[in-house]
């Protein structure tokens, strides 16, 4: 698989998420299935779970529900009942000191048990009407009733209806200012009341409900078109008849789309939604229901409370009443809900929900996506998810905070959508980076490296940067002897010359990074690696020289596979040189194409020393640094002191020293050797002399390595040597 090049990493960590969050904005606004929605008003109920008391006192302008209810029916018969029963009620309410009764009940047929009704179907009968008559003489119950509505501060229900006609007359007025009356709700109609309780002016109002996606009444809008006339909603003209406001003024932005903001009515501005509707807050709901028992009020019990109220004479018998569900509880009847909305308005506490609302959470869900963006490129580890829940948290506690404040319903829940989704997508990224940074790791050193030092180094993709560090290193250089001449012989067959060579390099190379080796590279027939980088490796001057002894054991292993296969006559011979020095270790190389490698005059001193290991006839020479830090011998072999050289083109003397391994090497005359140079090193020639002939008459002593004692003998010279070939 083609890997994705660096450049365009930092990119995709900011391509990806706004693709997706772009994704997610195009999901919120579609809103298939209604789902963003549905969440939204979880959360904003969630808010209003928090009872905020209001400042202002509920008692200052109480309201109260009075319940037609099943003990009601009891009492006065079955519904519906005559209308000058409705009109005594209303009566006697005023009589006990209500402010305004508002009816929610809809009379929008005649009273089929007024008298004046059933007289009517008779007209040849001769009788005295009078005694037809309620207390207040009258025959005709609708005309009773439209009387009291004449005379009293009443406000009579009527219903929304997508019906053509029934236009009645709001009897209140309507100033607009900076808005419009297009974006209310509109309807065909009207259930509109009889034209006898047309007659009497009274004050109408809506109840018009309309459930959210989750199907919960959470609103009621305070306007509404029917026809080409507006209405206010029943709660609304009480509050206008309360307060003898004779025109609601309804504000807006004065912007194109002449958005409103707010109603008001006498001393009470009400904000509302882009709708017109106004968010009931639950716990007034739960305050309004149960109300006051009708026949109670009636029979006195409750006179204290009805003066000075504001009473909703409404259903909530059995089989009479709309039930809603809402957020403070299921099956609440519509009248209680009027009752809450007034509570509310005078408590003057308001949840709300507007445009300034609205462009705050796309503003919000856009800032934090961003940060998150940021946090998830600039922290890693552990911090940017501590960041990350700082900042959801502190997001979601800001909404609380507001909406304490002053009411205000923060959808938290799109910013923290947008704002996961850019945290775990840059995230993510970052993660398919550092996975491709690591895959380079390992594709740039698995050959080089044993497979626990490539994971080891992977965790830090830094590393393959182009520069280097400066670091203390024991580098090997490996080279076999004669292969020129060897590869002669296959000039014809190169190759059987390159299987060879491939099968030498194997074991040797298996014994390098066994032992957390890094192979520098391959030059031809040599071998070049080192040990402490890139990661480090305690007492790595030590395990470099028995990695070179265990190199000998692995090759005289070889030689006896490939004598005894024939592919060899004589036995393959490598010679190693070791030096331990500060050296300047990295990629190297150009941004097309680099090596980790190593540069410094330790390395090219382990060079002079490979070639050395020729020169005084030893496998292995190291250094006089790599030597002093040996506290005892490496395992398994000998170490001589060979000489003191100054090697091709460098002018500072090093000492020289000769491994020799146990197996494969005699070793028996390393100990005459070490006391034939300490007799070099205090120019005792004569006992020099006497132990370079016991040297000579042994044959397991090396030739080259006898040839330069024999030089030090006959010059009598103890000094520095000067190397003149590599």
């Amino acid at each position: 698989m083609k890997m994705i090049p660096k450049s365009m990493w930092p990119w995709l960590n900011v391509l990806v998420p706004v693709a997706l969050c772009s994704l997610l904005m195009t999901l919120r606004v579609a809103d298939p299935g209604q789902v963003f929605e549905k969440l939204t008003l979880s959360i904003l109920d969630g808010y209003q779970s928090l009872e905020v008391e209001s400042s202002a006192s509920d008692e200052a302008k109480p309201v109260r529900l009075l319940q037609i209810d099943d003990e009601a029916l009891e009492a006065f018969g079955q519904w519906p009942w005559p209308r000058d029963k409705l009109g005594e009620i209303l009566i006697t309410l005023y009589e006990k000191g209500a402010t305004v009764v508002g009816v929610d009940l809809l009379l929008a047929e005649p009273d089929r048990l007024s008298p004046a009704r059933f007289l009517s179907k008779f007209p040849n009968l001769t009788i005295e009407t009078e005694q037809f008559a309620n207390a207040f003489g009258y025959i005709d119950n609708d005309q009773f009733l439209s009387d009291v509505f004449s005379q009293t501060p009443s406000v009579l229900a009527v219903a929304a209806s997508h019906k053509v006609g029934g236009d009645v007359d709001a009897a209140i007025g309507f100033a607009w200012v900076g808005a419009s009356p297009d974006g209310l709700f509109a309807y065909n109609g009207l259930l509109a009341p009889t034209e006898i309780l047309k007659q009497s002016g009274v004050k109408v109002g809506h109840i018009a409900v309309r459930p959210d996606a989750d199907g919960m009444l959470r609103r009621i809008p305070l306007l509404i078109r029917a026809g080409d006339l507006v209405y206010p909603s029943l709660f609304l003209s009480m509050l206008a008849n309360e307060q003898e406001a004779s025109t609601i003024i309804i504000k807006g932005s004065g912007g194109d789309d002449s958005m409103i903001e707010t109603v008001k009515v006498g001393a009470y501005e009400i904000p509302v939604d882009s709708d017109g509707e106004m968010q009931v807050v639950p716990h007034h709901i739960i305050k309004s229901f149960p109300g006051l028992h009708l026949t109670e009020v009636l029979d006195g019990l409750h006179d204290e409370k009805i003066a000075g109220s504001v009473i909703l004479l409404g259903p909530t018998a059995t089989g009479l009443m709309d039930f809603h569900d809402t957020p403070a509880g299921l099956n609440v009847p519509g009248p209680a809900l009027h009752v809450a909305a007034l509570k509310q308005i005078y408590a003057e506490e308001y949840v709300i929900r507007d445009a300034v609302v609205l462009g705050a959470e796309w503003f919000g869900a856009l800032l934090l996506s961003i940060i998150c963006i940021v946090v998830a490129l600039k922290c890693g580890g552990l911090v940017s998810p501590a960041i990350f829940v700082v900042l959801i948290g502190s997001y979601i506690g800001s909404g609380f905070w507001w909406f304490s404040e002053s009411g205000h319903l923060f959808d938290w829940s799109l910013g923290t959508m947008f704002g996961l989704t850019a945290f775990v997508s840059s995230t993510a990224v970052s993660l398919l980076r550092t996975e491709s940074e690591k895959g380079q790791i390992r594709k740039a050193f698995s050959t080089y490296l044993s497979p626990d030092l490539v994971a080891e180094i992977s965790k830090n993709p830094d590393k393959l940067k182009l520069g280097g560090e400066r670091r203390e290193v024991t580098v090997l250089f490996a080279d076999i002897r004669g292969f020129t001449t060897m590869s002669e012989g296959y000039k014809d067959k190169p190759e059987e010359l390159t299987v060879l060579l491939n099968d030498l390099l194997t074991p040797l190379t298996y014994e390098i990074m066994d032992h957390k080796g890094t192979i520098d590279k391959y030059m031809g027939d040599a071998i070049m690696a080192f040990w402490n980088a890139p990661v480090d490796v305690p007492n790595h001057p030590r395990i470099a020289c028995e990695v070179a002894i265990g190199m000998m054991i692995a090759l005289e292993v070889l030689n006896k596979e490939l004598i005894g296969s024939g592919r060899i006559a004589e036995p393959l011979k490598i010679g190693i040189g070791l030096n331990t020095g500060e050296v300047t270790v990295g990629n190297l190389g150009s941004e097309q194409r680099f090596d980790y490698s190593c540069l410094g005059d330790a390395i090219n001193l382990g060079a002079r020393l490979e070639g050395l290991s020729k020169t005084y006839g030893v496998p292995i020479v190291i250094g006089e640094a790599t030597y002093d830090v040996l506290d005892r011998p490496p395992a398994g072999a000998e170490v001589v002191l060979l000489d003191h050289v100054i090697v091709k083109g460098k002018s500072i003397a090093v000492a020289i020293y000769g491994i020799i391994p146990e197996q494969g090497f005699p070793t028996g005359w390393c100990a005459d050797h070490n006391q034939f140079m300490d007799h070099v090193s205090d120019e005792n020639w004569k006992e020099a002399e006497v132990l370079l002939g016991a040297l000579q008459d042994r044959d397991d002593y090396p030739a080259e390595l006898l040839e330069q004692c024999a030089y030090r003998v006959e010059q009598k010279s103890s000094a520095v040597r000067q190397m003149h070939t590599k």
